[in-house]
């Protein structure tokens, strides 16, 4: 059966933009070129003030699987706000699966086909694939390959590596049966990191995937990305972090998650980043004991040796 035969399930594309005029067509031209063509792309505009309307108006009359959207007011401002717009708009729509795209991306030709041939043979909430970064130019697309050893269960017992970054889940990174999602949202109040408290909410409720090993998207970094922003030591950026961290402490208490090793992460983060309102909190909402107590405030009374090594791991860095 042709691959852009309407049996076959539909994706719902969700691409939030905001001032991209000069870069969005790329995007667009990604998502036309999927092999897999049963899909929707619903363009939800952060109401931008420069000419993304009009070059987003010029290319979806050529192709009728593509819409625009202006953001309403009773929507804050901010990404967050404008991806929950658009899951909004797709819940009375017909598409079984769920693709954020970021506006200055690039799609791999193949994304749709090989998560769509996962989840056909997979019970899954979710695909989560390999992304590319690139600066500049985009300078091509990599084979893909997929390898059954590159599938890997994640659910609440890697949670920790999820939260960790060692599974490295962003929203462009992974395909979603839509069911997974019904009455969730990003957090709109979280100006860094919602997706990291999106994510570790949803897998803390249950929410099962799997990773794969074919590199599937293309993100395209900038000097004055939010990622940049945080690691050059944006108070701003880190505060969302630790916004994020006190949000999902509060996840897990009410979700009766709240273990040591769980407490143990967020106390070891609260150390490095000098927290200790973050430290109290943790020992404030988690069920521990008296003995699981006292093993934290150890790990969190070693901030002077943490200190040290991160600052060693910077220096070898540079050298």
């Amino acid at each position: 059966m042709s691959l852009k035969s309407s049996n076959y399930p539909k994706v719902t594309i969700l691409l939030a933009t905001f001032n991209r005029a000069h870069l969005i067509l790329e995007t667009l031209e990604s998502i036309a070129n999927q092999t897999y063509a049963n899909f929707e792309c619903l363009i939800t505009d952060d109401n931008s003030t420069d000419d993304t309307e009009v070059v987003v108006s010029a290319f979806i009359e050529s192709d009728s699987r593509f819409f625009y959207f202006k953001k309403p007011k009773q929507y804050p401002q901010g990404l967050s706000a404008t991806r929950n717009y658009g899951l909004d708009l797709a819940e009375n729509l017909k598409g079984i699966y769920i693709l954020f795209v970021d506006d200055d991306d690039i799609v791999g030709p193949r994304n749709l086909e090989v998560c769509i041939s996962v989840f056909k043979d997979l019970d899954l909430d979710f695909i989560h694939y390999k992304i590319q970064p690139f600066t500049g130019g985009f300078k091509g697309f990599k084979s893909v390959e997929l390898q059954p050893e590159g599938i890997c269960n994640i659910d609440k017992t890697r949670l920790i590596e999820v939260l960790d970054n060692k599974i490295p889940l962003a929203s462009c990174s992974v395909m979603w049966n839509k069911t997974a999602l019904k009455y969730e949202r990003f957090d709109e109040e979280l100006p860094y990191a919602e997706e990291l408290e999106f994510y570790a909410r949803l897998i803390a409720k249950g929410r099962k995937g799997c990773a794969i090993s074919a590199i599937l998207y293309y993100n395209r970094k900038h000097l004055n990305s939010n990622t940049g922003a945080f690691n050059s030591g944006s108070p701003v950026y880190l505060k969302g972090l630790l916004d994020a961290y006190y949000k999902t402490v509060d996840n897990l208490t009410i979700l009766n998650l709240d273990d040591y090793k769980l407490a143990k992460f967020f106390v070891w983060k609260a150390a490095i980043y000098n927290e200790k309102s973050l430290y109290k909190y943790v020992l404030k909402k988690m069920n521990l004991n008296f003995y699981n107590k006292l093993r934290l405030k150890s790990i969190y009374n070693l901030k002077p040796v943490i200190s040290l090594i991160l600052k060693s791991k910077k220096s070898s860095k540079k050298c």
